[in-house]
């Protein structure tokens, strides 16, 4: 299976059989001159769970996406 999630701006999110691959995940809080509507799908929780950054600028990284942690255990 693989299940490719647009979420916002340089956001994807890729469901893969036993992975997921979340790129470049930011808040919308993150920029205020940015208005989307764009949400995080829910996520399996069995699955594991990889992030990638493609660099530091506010609208790519984010360390909330650190809180999907709490969520997820994988």
């Amino acid at each position: 299976m693989l299940r490719v999630t647009y979420v916002w701006h340089s956001c994807f999110v890729v469901e893969l059989d036993k992975n997921i691959l979340v790129f470049d995940y930011f808040p919308k809080e993150a920029v205020e001159t940015v208005h989307f509507e764009g949400k995080m799908p829910e996520l399996d929780a069995n699955k594991h769970i990889y992030v990638f950054a493609s660099h530091k600028h506010h609208d790519h990284y984010d360390k909330k996406i650190f809180e999907l942690a709490e969520r997820y255990p994988h």
